[in-house]
């Protein structure tokens, strides 16, 4: 879909280099933006603060182990 580039390694084909291309860029671009706003919106609205979700994350990660 035009997103990502990936080209073989000349020298070891097993090997492959993947970037993004210039509409995979602006489209995480677009996504970054997004992401921001919903995390705006989490604190203002939600009354959930970016040290709540900090905590979450590690207790999740915790739980995930066990």
């Amino acid at each position: 879909m035009g997103y990502i580039h990936y080209k073989r390694s000349e020298t070891d084909r097993r090997s492959v280099r993947v970037s993004l291309t210039d509409k995979g860029k602006a489209a995480c671009d677009v996504l970054n933006k997004l992401y921001q706003r919903q995390l705006g919106s989490l604190e203002a609205v939600g009354e959930v603060a970016p040290s709540d979700i900090t905590g979450l994350n590690g207790a999740l990660v915790r739980l995930e182990r066990f």
